[in-house]
This record gives C-alpha cells, sequence and structure tokens, in this order.
C-alpha cells in the first residue's frame, strides 16, 4: 500500500461524505487513464463523417516519368540549376528491354530485343564503370577507370559521336528507327541498356 492509499483509508469516512456516499460501501483506488470516446453503432452517421473511397486513374498504356536536375557550381559565381520534369504517355503497354552487356573496343549493333525494329520512345544507356570495390582505389585504378569512356554512333558515316564517361548515363530519343552502334573508348565496359517503347 502507498502513501495516496494510507491516506484515502485514514479519511474514509470524510471521504464519503464529501462524495455524499454511504460509508460502508469501499472505495476504489484507480490510476487515470485516457477515454477515448467511440460514436454508438445504434446512431446514424451522416453521408460527411463517412471516409470516401480514394479513386486512382489506372493508366491503359504505359507512361515514363522524367526526374533531372543538373547543377552547376563555379568559385565565385552564382551556381546554375537546370530542372527538367515531365511525363511522356507511350501508345503501347508494352514492358521495356533492359539489358546488362559489355563492350569492348570493337563497334557493334545495339540489341534492342524486342523493339528491334521500332522506333523507341526513349533510350537510356548506363556506364557502370568507376565504381571501385575497395574504399580507396589507387591512382593507376583511377585513370585505367577514366579511360573507359563508351562511344555511341547512330551515323556510320559520321565522325560525331556520344560519349559516355564512366558512372554517367545517356538518355535519348531516336528520330527513326536506326541502327545504333555502341563501343568502349579503351578496354571494357560493364554498361545496361534500357530500351522504351513509342
Amino acid at each position: 500500500m502507498n502513501d495516496l492509499d494510507e491516506i484515502i483509508v485514514k479519511h474514509r469516512d470524510s471521504i464519503h461524505q464529501a462524495l455524499g456516499l454511504e460509508p460502508q460501501l469501499p472505495i476504489q483506488v484507480t490510476k487515470l487513464a485516457q477515454v477515448i470516446s467511440e460514436p454508438d453503432p445504434a446512431e446514424p452517421s451522416s453521408p460527411s463523417s463517412q471516409p470516401q473511397p480514394t479513386v486512382i486513374e489506372v493508366p491503359k498504356t504505359g507512361r515514363v516519368t522524367v526526374v533531372e536536375i543538373v547543377h552547376f557550381i563555379s568559385p565565385g559565381a552564382a551556381p546554375i540549376s537546370v530542372e527538367s520534369r515531365f511525363v511522356r504517355k507511350l501508345s503501347t503497354d508494352e514492358q521495356p528491354y533492359v539489358r546488362r552487356m559489355t563492350v569492348d573496343e570493337k563497334w557493334q549493333k545495339l540489341d534492342l530485343g524486342w523493339l528491334k525494329g521500332s522506333r523507341p520512345s526513349m533510350l537510356v544507356i548506363e556506364n557502370h564503370e568507376g565504381q571501385f570495390t575497395q574504399v580507396n582505389p589507387t591512382k593507376e585504378e583511377r585513370e585505367e577507370s577514366a579511360r573507359r569512356v563508351v562511344v555511341l554512333n547512330c551515323d556510320p558515316f559520321s565522325v560525331i559521336n556520344w560519349l559516355i564517361p564512366p558512372g554517367e548515363s545517356f538518355r535519348g530519343s531516336p528520330s527513326s528507327v536506326c541502327d545504333i552502334s555502341i563501343r568502349c573508348r579503351h578496354g571494357k565496359a560493364k554498361v545496361t541498356v534500357t530500351a522504351f517503347p513509342e
């Protein structure tokens, strides 16, 4: 029995009189509790109090969402950010083609899987080089990785190519169905090719 219980027992008769209770009735000491009122099931509730279902529109075709931020910082100048956010609706619900591959210094046709022969609405190529397994790579390892630049070419008669440095990615939309060639400028590079349907 704690101090509060002893006080209640000692002054039981006075408490009874103050509460208007009969002296022979026992008093129970309880702890304070938070009472949460619940609606009575018998009482009808108004329609406004009922939870309204959330209507989510399910797209009938696929869509591609792009969120891209390019941030530039130069000493002594204000930073510049270029943001691109858009949603592109596709004409089909066909799945994108994803392939992880290794390219060497020889040109090879980019395999687009089941999208071959059609124009992909968007093409994303990631260069996974530059990701070291150890925390502190050596100077030689960093220099060797920096040389593994992936090269893209859409026109065999053109000397203009797209470069994807290690750790970076390329995103673009070809204007027509074309054979895209890919290679690594030095050695071999691991890449992931993702082609989205039109």
